[in-house]
């Protein structure tokens, strides 16, 4: 019997053993005579848990990943650190990647000088502004004048705002917060820097782990007016959304104006990368003999360029040529959505090429064959990609109600896989779609009659948490008329929510109130910063169609938990 012990102790010794020869070399030494010590006192029916607990630790240590010493060469550093390292030190070795994904050389890049420039922008302060126009909120019509698809609601899920889904769940009353309450500031204000007097259609996203920055906003910009050689994206960088580095210039190639930034934060593993698209024009319209320039047609050449850091980007790459359906210019407005399948599903429209006038050579005659033997101009269709975005095809288009272009669409996927897109409209309304197929096919788009729309950009984004079905929208809260009255501008800059996939709407935010002639407060891009999906971000423009040094960009950020 002794013996039979004997025999089972030195099993116990070499099962330990063992179990520190696999343990990383990041494990103490100590921390393991420690267990042995114990093992040595301890009765065999004592032992045989505390291996348990050695093989445990081990396998927790295993999936840990392992921090690399502070020695470390780039290439013995993962792939995201090693960037970031790169990025820090200009003299160190860039790790290598496939070809695929690496930014190629030769590409044209921003100067590192950029990044060594930036300067923060003052801190930002509250808004007064105008309330005088104030609309309560209201709820949208019935379920089939919403989704066709959807029958009646669906059940609701938890979501981490406690507070306003509880409020909205028991019919509480939910007083939107008022601008002078929100935190507001300039992200860019035109003619401030670099003699920019016009800026329009901001996009804001997060920015890869590897960058020394957390969010880039990016925004269509021109010395003094749309449509010219000139026209070119820039961007400015932040930590916190609350204060924001002085605006660059995103060089890329271009032989026409440059419209429509859209960004994207990449996720595969641990890698990150952030897409840039945007549209570029090849169609002339018009002459502009007094700028010495050609005015270019809205859209073109849907592109996209890649970056790691939100300042150094690779070579364009064509997303949808100009050239095909017949040559009809092509724009996109809103973020991509990956969707459950893992495809990508960016929202586009396609633009009438019809000229202005016919000073610009030929451009009348070309205009008049695209529009008869092109696709249909003024249709919202999708592109789908499986792959991440270095390949794409054209998805399903959404079918609009006569007399009513559907434009800027901007999809979410909710939690039973179906898709919704809005879109801004000529008639008046925010519209919505539906897809069950991934973007292949859609529903014809039907009103939402609680969210009127002056023909102006909306932007939806799906709040965070498990099965969450709560999603922000922002938009313009009038019509083409305000109190009955018809005007030229857009304002009533609002965000709603809706707890219930689209059925009800809530008003939770008024951005912009105020009511000025020829002043627009619009083309909202939503962001969430934080991942407990209360906090809402949102970057917008100002237009003065008489005092374009005076517009710019702006952002604002509030918490969904403190109205």
């Amino acid at each position: 019997m002794d013996l039979l012990k004997i025999l089972k102790y030195c099993i116990v010794l070499g099962l330990i053993s063992v179990a520190i020869i696999q343990l990383p070399t990041t494990v103490h030494h100590e921390h393991v005579d420690t267990h042995a010590r114990h093992l040595g006192h301890d009765s065999l029916s004592q032992a045989e848990p505390k291996i348990h607990e050695i093989e445990e630790e081990i396998r927790q240590r295993a999936a840990k990943p392992s921090t690399p010493p502070p020695d470390a060469t780039p290439d013995e550093i993962p792939l995201i650190t090693a960037t970031s390292a790169a990025f820090v030190d200009e003299n160190a070795q860039s790790s290598s990647v496939d070809e695929e994904d690496a930014l190629d050389e030769g590409d044209e890049e921003v100067s590192s000088a950029v990044e060594s420039s930036l300067q923060l922008l003052p801190p930002p302060v509250s808004l007064i502004k105008a309330t005088s126009y104030q609309i309560a909120p209201t709820n949208l019509p019935t379920a089939t004048q919403v989704v066709p698809s959807v029958v009646s609601p669906p059940a609701r899920s938890p979501l981490a705002c406690k507070k306003l889904d509880a409020a909205i769940e028991n019919g509480d009353t939910v007083t939107p917060v008022e601008p002078e309450a929100l935190s507001a500031g300039w992200v860019y204000h035109n003619g401030a820097q670099d003699n920019v007097s016009y800026s329009h259609m901001a996009m804001v996203e997060r920015l890869p782990s590897s960058s020394r920055y957390s969010y880039i906003t990016v925004w269509q910009a021109a010395d003094v007016v749309a449509g010219g050689r000139d026209m070119h994206i820039r961007a400015s960088v932040s930590h916190d959304m609350l204060t924001w580095y002085k605006s660059h210039r995103i060089h890329l190639p271009q032989d026409g104006a440059i419209w429509a930034p859209v960004l994207y934060l990449s996720r595969n593993g641990t890698r990150e990368e952030l897409l840039l698209f945007y549209a570029e024009s090849s169609t002339c319209i018009r002459d502009r003999p007094k700028l010495h320039d050609q005015a270019y047609a809205p859209g073109g050449t849907i592109k996209m360029v890649r970056s790691r850091d939100g300042v150094n980007w690779g070579t364009p790459k064509v997303v949808l040529s100009q050239d095909a359906e017949g040559g009809v210019p092509k724009v996109i407005a809103n973020k991509p959505v990956l969707l459950e399948s893992g495809m990508l599903l960016l929202p586009f429209w396609r633009e009438d090429p019809s000229p202005i006038s016919r000073t610009c050579k030929l451009a009348k005659a070309c205009a008049k064959c695209v529009i008869e033997h092109g696709a249909p101009v003024g249709i919202s269709g999708t592109l789908l990609s499986t792959d991440g975005g270095r390949k794409w095809t054209v998805g399903g288009n959404i079918k609009a109600p006569k007399g009513a272009l559907l434009l800027e669409g901007t999809a979410v996927q909710l939690p039973n896989s179906r898709v919704l897109q809005f879109f801004r409209s000529t008639v008046g309304n925010v519209f919505v779609a539906s897809s069950d197929t991934d973007g292949d096919t859609w529903t014809p788009a039907v009103a939402i009659e609680a969210l009127p729309n002056p023909s102006s950009k909306v932007s939806a984004e799906l709040l965070p948490g498990v099965n969450s079905t709560m999603i922000a929208l922002a938009y313009n809260h009038h019509g083409s008329k305000i109190d009955g009255v018809k005007v030229s501008t857009r304002t009533r800059l609002r965000v709603a929510v809706s707890a219930d996939e689209g059925f009800s709407w809530t008003g939770v935010a008024k951005l912009e109130e105020e009511i000025v002639a020829q002043t627009k407060f619009h083309y909202p891009t939503l962001i969430t910063p934080d991942a407990s999906g209360c906090q809402l971000g949102v970057v917008y423009t100002i237009g003065m169609k008489w005092r374009a040094g005076e517009g710019g960009v702006r952002f604002v950020l509030f918490d969904l938990d403190d109205l």
